[in-house]
């Protein structure tokens, strides 16, 4: 049966590929969300879902781990995400 709901974590350069199948396999107000490590895959996916007759939001997640030194605690940077989400009208 046609899903609720879509997590996208990676696409292996085949994005365009994986949204067809999604949208077309979403069940109508299901919710697709998907995760990107670079601003570049983000945006494509984002303007696919529009181009598409959604309206895909995008967000991007900052966080950092925290670590022990000799003199305290320190934190370090880690790597953004960006997400998209949106609901299949």
């Amino acid at each position: 049966p046609p899903p609720d709901a879509v997590f996208l974590g990676g696409s292996g350069g085949r994005l365009g590929e994986i949204l067809d199948l999604c949208c077309r396999r979403l069940k109508s107000g299901g919710r697709l969300v998907a995760n990107f490590a670079s601003p570049e895959r983000a945006l494509e996916a984002k303007k696919y879902l529009e181009r598409n007759g959604m309206l895909p939001e995008l967000f991007l997640f900052q966080g950092a781990r925290l670590f022990g030194t000799r003199g305290g605690e320190l934190l370090s940077a880690l790597n953004p995400v960006f997400v998209v989400s949106t609901t299949k009208g």
